[in-house]
């Protein structure tokens, strides 16, 4: 018997030490999320419900997983399913909270910057929907939406022509 519960671990082992390797690799990756005591890679569904919780202590979490799948750090998405989470993004920069909106905000200028990823570059488009969808184009947020194309554009334009150091986003000041 105690052979073999000892060829078990050991068969065992190699299985367990791989996932905790998995799980370390998430841990330092960019826009990595706990769930259950666990590092994992955000779902578009986690990173939703991180921004619209109104919990300062998420916010760096939820900004990171918003901007870590807009930016493909986990796994390669369709050209769809990025503008379709990045679309939600600009409905909650618009409609959502301060708070909410502010995350948003974040999430899609950084998208544009050079982290970790490949750069989304729909971000500017975005923030122009968003901007048109005013009809009192002096509101506060649609001020801050063509604000965020500016930056957006800027910091993809730079950051695609290595203009700027890696990491670095351009926030244009209106």
């Amino acid at each position: 018997m105690k052979k073999l519960m000892l060829w078990l671990s050991l068969l065992l082992l190699p299985a367990g030490a791989q996932a905790q390797e998995a799980e370390d690799n998430y841990k330092h990756k960019y826009g990595a999320v706990m769930v259950d005591g666990v590092w994992r890679a955000p779902s578009i569904e986690m990173a939703l419900r991180l921004l619209m919780a109104d919990d300062p202590d998420q916010d760096y979490y939820a900004n990171s997983a918003a901007v870590a799948i807009l930016k493909q750090v986990f796994e390669p998405r369709t050209a769809a399913e990025l503008d379709a989470f990045a679309e939600e993004l600009g409905r909650i920069f618009r409609d959502g909270t301060e708070d909410q909106s502010r995350k948003a905000w974040f999430a899609l200028v950084n998208a544009s910057c050079r982290v970790e990823g490949t750069l989304y570059g729909g971000s500017a488009a975005v923030f122009e929907r968003v901007y048109e969808s005013f009809e009192d184009r002096s509101h506060p947020r649609a001020q801050k939406a063509r604000h965020g194309a500016t930056s957006a554009r800027a910091s993809f334009q730079h950051n695609t022509e290595g203009g700027i150091p890696a990491g670095v986003c351009i926030d244009i000041i209106p």
